[in-house]
């Protein structure tokens, strides 16, 4: 497989995402989809938010040394817990693993430096793809709140799949 890398994301990263946020077939399957267009601008200054969150861990996701996505655990509580949110912007890639390798390097992350216990995350119930990502890498289906009636609550016991999953990547 192609080479496939984390590293911080960063507030330079703004000038390509902020292509990605305007983009409605990216967002077809979250609530986060933006109010009005996103500038650049506004992209940076979000980027510096994140940036400055220290109950997060956010990273760009490179492909061949290209930055196509982003990979992010955040609301870190008790250094136990973290929610999980990854999205690949660059459409031409999607389905070549990248997501898969992406999360697979993000639970290695999460559970040999921050020595997490488990990963949550919502998926929409119509994003088969990022389903069968999650589902591969051992995460398991909780439930679905009314709240989020297009919503699946997964999670991930870092404790027990510690042994079983290949953090090859």
């Amino acid at each position: 497989m192609d080479n496939i890398t984390l590293r911080p994301l960063t507030i330079e990263d703004a000038s390509t995402s902020y292509k990605w946020r305007n983009d409605p077939i990216i967002w077809q399957y979250t609530e986060r989809t933006p109010e009005s267009r996103v500038t650049e601008e506004a992209e940076r200054v979000e980027n510096i938010k994140k940036l400055n969150d220290k109950s997060s861990s956010r990273f760009a996701i490179l492909f061949n040394n290209i930055y196509v996505g982003n990979a992010e655990l955040t609301d870190i509580k008790n250094n136990q817990t973290a929610d999980y949110h990854i999205f690949i912007g660059e459409k031409d890639i999607w389905g070549k693993g990248i997501a898969q390798n992406a999360t697979l390097q993000i639970i290695d992350y999460a559970t040999n430096v921050l020595e997490l216990k488990e990963i949550t995350l919502w998926v929409h119930i119509n994003n088969k793809a990022a389903l069968a990502v999650y589902e591969n890498v051992g995460f398991v289906e909780e439930y679905s709140q009314e709240k989020y009636e297009n919503y699946i609550f997964m999670k991930l016991d870092l404790i027990k799949t510690q042994n079983t999953i290949s953090f090859k990547h």
